[in-house]
């Protein structure tokens, strides 16, 4: 059986929703010249409503920085769609300079538009948003506690451990399996005993995750493993045996590539 399927740490996005039918820009100029980026980001603020969705999300697959200043004006629009669009945008470009907005729509009223700037939070990968997501874990909205979850584990910052261990006692079973593969992500030793625990999740891609987040983690975690490997319940035995052998089988896991 192979967990590795079942982790959710590979690039998923939210749900924007529906695209509009709307043509795009019309006749667009080649992507990535300067003429493209000054159209599309005139389009972004003077289209009609459809278009400026499609506008905002072609700005992201350019990926040019230079749309990033017309992306984050987008972000505070009155159309939360739009504001969505801009901030999948703003993760898919990659650019630092978008983190301090997106650290301000992370506590929108919206949970929709704090789920997407917490995933673009986690896209760009600068750690001065762990305090913030940290505290996203807490948010109502479990969508939006899944993807501060995730974005932890890509900035793979060791000040998140505290946070995501607690969050793997979330209700949403969800939530808790990317905690846990957040953890993985980090490698931090500390997380071991908690792991450790959650072989016994009622839910089965938790107790999975936790296999692969404590081989992640390693030597550390070996004692623990051969222990659980003695555990009355067969399906904790074969999760703990399952990671022990993923650590010797694939070593490179270890360094988390």
């Amino acid at each position: 059986m192979n967990a590795d399927n079942r982790l959710s740490l590979t690039g998923r996005e939210p749900s924007l929703g529906r695209e509009s039918s709307t043509r795009r820009t019309g006749r667009e100029p080649g992507l990535g010249t300067d003429a493209a980026v000054r159209n599309l980001l005139a389009a972004l603020h003077e289209g009609e409503e459809g278009l400026r969705w499609n506008v905002a999300r072609e700005l992201g697959r350019i990926g040019d920085p230079r749309a990033v200043p017309g992306l984050l004006e987008a972000l505070y629009s009155p159309d939360l769609r739009l504001g969505r669009y801009a901030a999948w945008a703003l993760g898919a470009i990659g650019d630092v300079s978008a983190v301090p907005g997106l650290l301000s729509a992370l506590h929108n009223l919206n949970a929709r538009l704090r789920e997407v700037a917490a995933w673009a939070l986690g896209r760009i990968g600068d750690s001065r948003a762990v305090p913030d997501l940290r505290e996203a874990l807490r948010d109502h909205s479990p969508l939006v506690r899944r993807a501060a979850a995730e974005a932890l584990g890509r900035i793979e910052d060791r000040r998140a451990v505290p946070a995501l261990l607690k969050a793997t006692g979330d209700h949403d079973r969800n939530v808790r399996r990317v905690s846990v593969e957040a953890l993985g992500r980090i490698g931090d030793p500390r997380a071991v005993p908690g792991l450790l625990e959650l072989l016994q999740d009622p839910d089965r891609d938790v107790r999975w995750a936790a296999a692969w987040a404590l081989g992640r983690i390693g030597d550390p975690a070996v004692p623990g493993l051969q222990e659980a490997r003695r555990s009355a319940d067969r399906e904790v035995r074969r999760a703990a045996g399952w990671a022990i052998r993923w650590m010797q089988e694939s070593p490179r896991a270890m360094s988390g590539s």
